[in-house]
Parts: C-alpha cells; structure tokens; sequence
C-alpha cells in the first residue's frame, strides 16, 4: 500500500475515534447522572428545607430521588408527590401547627357530652386487665393524622413509593429491635407519621408487628438510602442547632436535648461527607420545638439564606450537565410589561372541561398580561378545593407576546365503592358503620371525610381514627376505615385551687359500651375541699337514627357554705348534706342544643358547723323532694376556657307540685347567658347576664348562688345568696402572650331579694369592677383578680377590695 493509502487510512482512523470519543461525550450528556435530594431532621427547624427546594426549582434541576427524616421526611414526601418549593413554603405558613399537634377535635365540632368534659382533667389514662394504659406520647398524632392524609390525598391509593412522581424513601425506627427502617412501600401518609413520631412527644405508629419512632434517631440524613435507590450525585440539606455550652445546660429538658443533638450529629458526619452538595443550615435562637407563625417564617428565611450560600455550586451542577426540569416543575418568570397574551393553554385537568375552568379564571387571548392579576384568578382557582395544585408558565412568543400555560391537578373524586373497617375488636362493624354515616355512592371529598372521621373520633370510643383508599376502577374505590379503640375504661385525674374551697381533687372512672355498646358511665369523687360523688348513664348512641336518649343519675355532697349578717360578716358556717336521684329523657339537636325531662328524688339535711347553738337564729332543716324538672342548654363556644366566640344557654325549671313530708311545694327558674366576640383576635368582649327566682313558702335548700370571679365580682364566693337574682357583667380581655391574658370586669346588681333569710331587705342598686390576670398552662389555668365592690349584699354601699384566685381545671 503507498503512503498516500496509509495516511489517508491513518487520518480516518483518527477521525473514527474521534467520533467515537465525541458520540461518547453526546451519550454521556443524553445519560445524565442520576440526582437524589436529602433532607435531614430536626423538628420546625426543618422549614428551613423550604429553601433548598424553591433553588431547585428556580434552577430547573431535575430530581430523580428525593429521601428525607422527620420534618426532612414530610417536606420529602411534598415534593416526590409534585408540590414546588413555593406550595410547601405555603403550606407550612398556612396551617395552625399549635392545632395540627393537638389530638383533641375543634371544641365547636365535638358531640354535646363531649364538650361537657373538655379540658377537665390533668391526666388520662386507659385501664386495661386493672393496669392503666398510657398513649406512648403527649401526641396520639389524631390531627397531624388527617393533615398529612389531606396533602397526599391523590396518592393514598400508592403503595409503592418507587411509583410517585419522584421515588421517595423515609427514614423511621422499630422501637422493638432498635434497628433502621427504610420505608418504600404501604400508606404514604402513614410513612409520613411514622418518621417524625418522635420519642414520648409523639406516640410510635404500628406498622405490621413493628412500633416506628423518628427515624433521626439514627439515621438523621440518609444520604446512603438515595445512593442505594440510584442516586449518582446527592444534594443534601441539613439543619441543627450549636450545642449548649455548659452555663445553658440547667435543667433536664436541656439535658434530653443535647443528648439527642449528639446521637443524632455522630450518624450525620458521614452521611454529611458523603454527599456532592451540602446545604447547611445553623440556627441559632430557633428550635425544633418553634412551630409558632412568626418563628415558622424566621426558619425559612435561614434557609433561603443558606441555600443562597450553595448556588454557585448548584449552578455548576445545572450548567456541566445541561440539566433542565420538566416542563411541570418549569416556574418561568417574565416582567410585568405591555405583552398580550397570545394563547392560553391549559393542562393536567381530566374532569373538569377547559370552559368550565376558562369561566372561573376570566382569562382570554388578547388581554395584557398582568402577573398580579393572573395569581388573583389562580387563587380563585384554588379557593375551589378541587385541585392539589394550580401553576402557570409563560412563554414569549416574540416581542410583544406570551403564551400563558395553565397546569392544574385535580383532586380524584371517585365514587365510594364499598366501606371496609379494621381494627375494631369490641365495636362491631354496624355500629361504627351507622355512626360513621359513608355509604357506597357518595362521592369520595376529603373535606367531607374529615368531617365524619372528627366526628366518630369524638365520640371518646378510639383513641386514633385513620383512612385510606383502594381503587377498584377509574371511578370507583374502595374506602378503608382504621381505628384503634379505646380501653373500656379510663381514670381521670384533676386537680382545683381556689381561695374558697382551697384545694379539690378528683378522681373520674368512664365506662364505654359496657354493659351495653354505646353506653356511657361516668363516676367521679371529688374530695379535700368539699366532697361530692357524681354517678351519671346516657345513652346517646343512636342520635343519628333517633335524637332521643335516655339517662339516670345519682348525686350525694356534704359541701359547707357561709351565712352573711347585714354588715357583710360572716356568721355561720353550714353544711349542706344531700342524695339525689334521678332519670329522663333526653333530646339533642346537632351537637349544641340539649333538652332534658325528668323526674328527681332528693333528701337533704342543712345544718349549722359552726356558729351559735340558738336553733331560732341559726335553724337546720330537712327536705324530701319529689320533683319535675326541665333543663335545657345550647353551647356554641370555641374553647371551654379561653372562648373567643360563640354563647353558652342554660336555662332550669324546678317544681315540687305538692308537700312531701315537711316540705312545701315549690318552683325554681333560673337562666343564664354568656356571649364572646373577639375582634382584631386580640380583643375580646364577653356579656354575662343572670336570672333566677324561687317560689317556696318554707325553707328548702334550693336557693340561688352567684358570686366569685366566674360570675360577680367584688364579693365572696356565694354571697349573693338569694330568692330573686338578676345580674349583668361585662368584661373586656385583652391578650398580652399567646398564653397570657388581661382582663377587665364591670358588673352589677339589678335586683336581689331574699324572701326567707332576710325578707325585709330591699337593697338597691349594687355595682363591682375589677382587674384579673390568666395564665393558660398545660395543667390549666391560673387566674388572679383583684376587685372591688359592696361588702353587704343587704345594704350596699360601704366598698371594699377583695382578692380572688383559682389554679386548674374547674369540675
């Protein structure tokens, strides 16, 4: 061959593998590598996250798997079902989380029976084969339960994680081996719970025969999880406080806290070295347990910070591999100018027709593009609740136009197929399927489902109440109802201070469904300051096919109580020691509106304890009383001890139609209302008016009280001991913490009689102001007034200053 041949076969060798090498380089940039997204725990200082995911999104890098822990592991499971950065930094300043960690429902949502006993007692606790049950944490997780399930709610039929629109992992603990646990498969939402139950503030999730804890424990930013699912290159974003140094730790939550900050940091090292991007995100003045709205807010504003640390090492990133984000995840932004809107596009919506959603956006081609007023039609979109998520996109066309690209994902709206339950041993399946009021054919909605579930949890008959989906067709699904049912029996702890019967203490046993399902008793004894036993039965089960319901009761107190002479002395002190029993019919509208009918039987022995041994001055007597009686109540307040809205009705009518024994036949009416507005959420106002009269010839102890800080002010506890009673109060409370109040009381007297003590005194107009401070803690309230009014209820006019106080929960 002649070297011409040779160089010419030379240089096309060379320019063989040249274009080999160059179809390589192609192949490599078309087979981008894999990017996997970790977040790391750390309770609200977990918002920072938010941060790192609003860069990626507005640098356009796609993810390929995302895996996280705790909060790490919620704000992952957001963005692997589509949710941008934008939409959870929305999310997390939107949602009440003070409520979210609660487990008890709305107050104005619970069963009437319920609202009676809300916020009463310091401790409860299931008894199970005579030991008491603890719930495993402060938490059951009822709300945050239904929150989480609301956000994922398209994809609660997934079972496979691997299958979300990006594959995602996340981390928990089994409690009973002590051992790591990837998540991968099952509920979603249940995934979720599980990764932030952390220990004794959250009760462990059950997951098959495993009880699952925070996985921060051990595993507090897995970024071996997101190499292991494929994951060539990793961003990781991690968020922490500095350790305390020796002066801060003082006492044994600082000791705990510094303990798991430890533990948790000896895991995050290597994990944190192993990583290609590390955002991290140091907080300092802010922690885990900072979920108020204005903290929330500071959280993400550090973590915007601290993703703006990294974005010249993301842009890299985006720039050596050519990356570009699917069009859905695209957020293109252009000035506001004179461009008109040449085309509008709209996509991902199945149900809904393109008229239908054109109608409530009131956009059309040839209108001047204006971002501000394009966001206000999206909202209205979104106010909708049909949709998970509503987005746009521009494109320019030109200079002088854009085309508007709406994408939209609509909420499934199945048809309810057929209703499984699980988990009930002691309920049966009719009976929870007739309170819980879901039947095949109605349309599956959220909000509708979280109405029903709020209820049937309510009811006080389980102690957590879940729900998922299985679909059966494109239209139809299966809804499958969990529940974890309560112990049959529960013992109730509280405590009460006040500077009238000092300390009370009681002890409440609840019985449910026994003998009877959906039979409640409640027994309580009350002691130290005064003693009283309290037996009730109803039977409010059936309220939604029958309102009426029947009830029985059984009462016994020896309370002692003073006697006032016309100067405002006391001058006796008497005890009241009586039995009542009773029974009647009941009927409830909704779940505020009670009325009752019944029949009582009561003995009573008043006598003096202490005071002169003159039986003409100071007599003692006795009654036995058959009476009718007839109460009724509305109760639409928001919350038993802070209302900020709503009124409580009680209204009472008493009659002893004829002599029973030495008794003589009387009747007794007596109402009351309480009304709140809140305004500017700071500023409260509250009117409480009273009436009551009593019609007996001889001496019964059915005469009326009022007095003390929950009712009159400005004189003792009980001293407006009368026959004839009207009263009005108006108070203003203005809130100077979130748990600190400041309030203000007028109230006065209009008419006071008392027919057998005192039935010549007329007294005239009485008046009392006064100023109260209350502090809400977790053990109830305490409360501490100092006011000013008459000191005889019988000849007002001489003032005086007196001082109440109360500490915990009233009975």
């Amino acid at each position: 061959m002649s070297k011409p041949s040779l160089k010419i076969l030379a240089a096309f060798k060379i320019i063989c593998f040249a274009l080999i090498i160059l179809s390589l380089g192609i192949g490599e940039e078309l087979e981008r590598p894999k990017i996997g997204l970790v977040l790391s725990g750390g309770g609200a200082m977990g918002f920072a996250h938010i941060g790192t995911l609003k860069l990626i999104d507005s640098l356009q890098i796609p993810i390929d798997y995302i895996a996280g822990t705790s909060m790490g592991g919620i704000a992952a499971a957001l963005y692997a079902v589509g949710y941008s950065g934008k939409e959870i930094e929305q999310i997390a300043l939107n949602v009440d989380w003070q409520k979210a960690f609660t487990d008890r429902p709305p107050r104005l949502k619970l069963p009437y029976f319920q609202k009676r006993d809300a916020e009463k007692y310091q401790v409860e606790l299931g008894v199970k084969d005579f030991l008491p049950l603890g719930p495993g944490g402060a938490i059951v997780g009822q709300n945050i339960n239904l929150l989480l399930s609301r956000l994922v709610f398209n994809y609660l039929q997934v079972t496979d994680f691997d299958s979300l629109p990006i594959p995602f992992r996340c981390l928990a603990v089994d409690l009973i081996t002590g051992k790591e646990v990837v998540l991968s498969r099952g509920s979603l939402a249940k995934a979720m719970r599980a990764t932030m139950a952390v220990p004794s503030v959250f009760s462990p999730v059950e997951w098959g025969d495993s009880l699952l804890i925070d996985g921060g424990l051990l595993n507090n930013l897995p970024v071996n999880v997101v190499r292991q699912m494929g994951a060539e290159i990793v961003i990781a974003a991690a968020v922490g406080n500095p350790y305390k140094n020796r002066a801060e730790i003082r006492n044994t939550l600082d000791v705990l806290t510094q303990s798991f900050n430890v533990l948790r940091d000896n895991t995050m090292e290597a994990n944190a070295a192993d990583a290609d991007i590390l955002i991290d995100c140091t907080l300092i003045g802010l922690g885990p347990a900072d979920f108020g709205s204005n903290k929330v807010e500071q959280i993400i504003g550090f973590g915007d910070q601290a993703a703006q640390r990294k974005i010249g090492e993301l842009q890299e990133l985006k720039n050596r591999y050519h990356l570009s984000a699917p069009i859905a995840q695209q957020q293109v932004n252009i000035a506001d100018n004179r461009l008109r809107i040449a085309e509008i596009t709209i996509t991902g919506n199945r149900v809904m027709s393109e008229g239908a959603i054109r109608e409530l956006v009131h956009l059309k081609e040839n209108d001047y593009f204006n971002r501000g007023e394009v966001e206000y039609y999206l909202d209205k979109l979104r106010a909708t609740n049909d949709f998970l998520w509503v987005r746009y996109s521009t494109e320019k066309i030109g200079d002088k136009a854009v085309r508007l690209i709406i994408n939209i994902n609509e909420k499934w709206r199945p048809l309810i197929y057929g209703v499984d339950i699980e988990g009930n041993t002691q309920l049966s399946f009719d009976f929870i399927y007739r309170l819980l009021g879901i039947y095949p054919g109605d349309i599956f909605r959220e909000s509708e489902i979280e109405e029903r579930i709020t209820y049937l949890y309510s009811l006080g008959f389980f102690d957590e109440v879940s729900y998922g989906i299985e679909p059966v067709s494109t239209n139809y699904a299966r809804f499958k109802l969990y529940v974890k049912e309560s112990a049959p029996y529960k013992i109730r702890l509280g405590l009460h201070y006040n500077n009238y019967r000092k300390l009370i203490a009681a002890i409440n046993l609840l019985v449910l469904n026994k003998p009877l399902t959906g039979l409640r008793i409640e027994n309580e004894v009350q002691f130290i300051g005064l003693n009283r036993l309290r037996m009730q039965a109803y039977y409010p089960s059936r309220l939604k096919d029958f309102p009426l319901y029947p009830y029985a009761n059984f009462t016994y107190h020896d309370i002692p109580f003073y006697l006032y002479d016309k100067g405002g002395r006391k001058v006796a002190s008497y005890l009241d020691r009586a039995a009542r029993a009773g029974t009647g019919i009941g009927l409830l509208y909704q779940n505020y509106w009670n009325i009752e009918v019944g029949i009582t039987s009561e003995f009573a022995k008043i006598y003096p304890d202490v005071a002169s041994n003159d039986p003409i001055v100071f007599p003692s007597w006795k009654n036995e009383i058959l009476s009718w009686n007839l109460t009724t109540n509305i109760d639409l307040l928001d919350d038993t001890f802070i209302p900020r809205q709503g009124l409580l009705w009680h209204a009472e009518f008493n009659q002893c139609p004829q002599v029973v024994g030495d008794t003589s036949a009387y009747f007794q009416l007596m109402t009351s209302l309480d009304y709140y507005l809140t305004v500017g959420h700071k500023h409260t106002i509250h009117g409480y008016g009273y009436y009551g009269y009593v019609n007996m010839p001889g001496i019964t102890n059915r005469f009326l009280y009022q007095g003390g800080p929950e009712n009159y002010v400005g004189v003792e506890y009980n001293q407006l001991m009368a026959t004839h009673l009207a009263l009005l109060r108006l108070d203003y409370r203005l809130e100077l913490l979130r748990n600190l109040y400041l309030t203000l009381i007028g109230n006065t007297v209009l008419r006071y009689e008392n027919n057998i003590l005192m039935p010549d005194e007329k007294p005239g107009l009485m008046l009392g102001y006064g100023a109260g401070v209350t502090f809400v803690s977790p053990l109830g309230p305490f409360e501490c007034y100092l006011c000013r009014g008459d000191k005889s209820v019988y000849q007002p006019g001489e003032k005086r200053l007196i001082a109440y106080f109360r500490a915990g929960y009233v009975f």
